[in-house]
């Protein structure tokens, strides 16, 4: 008896297993889908097709919008500023490309572990794209839950339907609109500065020039007599500012009348382009605009004298091409960082432009109605005082 009834039991407890595994899983097993079916089956042929993106979060509120225009694609809720066509194409590319890998729960009491619970929730943890077309008519869409466990696919819902899947692709929609911005608005290497002109609103005037006799460093051409550089990185580090230079956001011109320079930099290089930088701190916020120019004389020289002792100097150029730091940065760390940047790509980019007045036309069409907010170690690498650069004074104690 002891044995038959132990054998009951198991039975049992194998069967009411069984049944909360299929509830669990919200499907019935014929339910269950190959790993070769598309989520989207006829999109792929269509994607191209695709000319607006838009993000909803919980509430049903409007998060992004990304329409593409012309040329390229553009972040609306920033008046058409560029976005990271990185992480456009990835996205459309997840939605013509992903499969089912198979389906997952159908209860929407479960949604929310998977984060696909209707956007409408208040506390809804996924975001609904949709895609659509010129036509203005919407496209597909989908609720984007939770990544899998292994981090190489998602939790997806279709908003019209109870089923849920676990499908391939990252689906990375970022629900904050400076995710999509296209961050990176300059990036000229050190090797290419031949001078660099900071100038504040007061009258002061740092002036550093690259050594005629030690291409490798800077001087300081307005060095107060008797006084010292802390540093040769001090003045050398200068020129290292214009490479992977990364903005935190965005506005039009037309959108902050309240800008005035405290702080305008120039940088020469040896072809005849100067960049032109204006710093403004509002409140908390640093704000920069930029422009560019050609100096007719130089641009002139420079297409004759390619290759001679000028050029070769400007030999290992380097484009810095790693990914954006943290949000919160020491200033020592970031420009550390930036030097170790430039050293560790000197091989990778060695090409000068030789045609400055194109590369100034670029520059000034790209950047003339933008004003760009930067971290604030950046624009203090930009608005360095000559104290900030010297020792201090024969006599004079370490202040804290």
């Amino acid at each position: 008896m002891k044995q038959r009834t132990f054998l009951l039991l198991l039975a049992a407890s194998l069967i009411a297993l069984g049944i909360a595994w299929w509830a669990a899983r919200g499907m019935q097993p014929h339910d269950r889908t190959g790993t070769t079916d598309r989520l989207f089956p006829e999109l792929a042929a269509v994607i191209n097709d695709v000319t607006k993106i838009t993000l909803t979060g919980a509430g049903n509120q409007n998060l992004v919008t990304l329409e593409r225009g012309d040329t390229a694609w553009g972040v609306a809720d920033r008046a058409g500023y560029p976005a990271d066509w990185d992480k456009v194409r990835r996205l459309l590319a997840d939605f013509a490309e992903a499969t089912i890998v198979e389906p997952k729960t159908a209860i929407a009491e479960r949604y929310a572990k998977l984060g696909v619970e209707d956007i409408a929730a208040e506390d809804a943890g996924g975001v609904l794209v949709t895609l659509g077309a010129e036509s203005g008519e919407a496209g597909p869409a989908l609720i984007v839950g939770e990544a899998n466990n292994a981090g190489t696919g998602r939790y997806v819902r279709r908003p019209d339907e109870a089923q849920s899947y676990a499908v391939t692709g990252l689906f990375e929609a970022p629900k904050q609109v400076t995710d999509w911005l296209d961050k990176k608005v300059l990036d000229i290497p050190a090797s290419r500065i031949e001078e660099v002109l900071i100038r504040h609103a007061g009258g002061e005037l740092v002036h550093a020039r690259r050594q005629a006799d030690d291409k490798t460093n800077f001087e300081l051409i307005n060095l107060p007599a008797g006084r010292e550089l802390s540093s040769q990185w001090a003045v050398n580090a200068l020129p290292n500012s214009l490479t992977n230079v990364l903005i935190d956001d965005v506005q039009p011109r037309s959108g902050n009348p309240d800008f005035a320079a405290d702080v305008t930099v120039l940088f020469v290089t040896a072809e005849g382009l100067n960049v032109e930088l204006a710093l403004d701190k509002q409140d908390e916020a640093y704000w920069l605009a930029i422009d560019a120019n050609a100096e007719p004389a130089k641009a002139a020289q420079n297409g004759e004298t390619a290759g001679t002792e000028d050029a070769a100097a400007d030999d290992g150029a380097a484009k810095t091409a790693t990914g954006e730091t943290g949000a919160e940065v020491d200033g020592d760390e970031a420009a550390a960082g930036e030097a170790e940047d430039t050293a560790s790509n000197e091989a990778q980019n060695t090409a000068t432009p030789k045609d400055p007045a194109s590369e100034a036309a670029a520059l000034h069409d790209r950047h003339q109605n933008w004003y760009y907010q930067v971290p604030e170690y950046k624009y203090n690498a930009w608005a360095k005082h000559l104290e900030d650069m010297l020792k201090s004074p024969a006599g004079e104690g370490n202040q804290s």
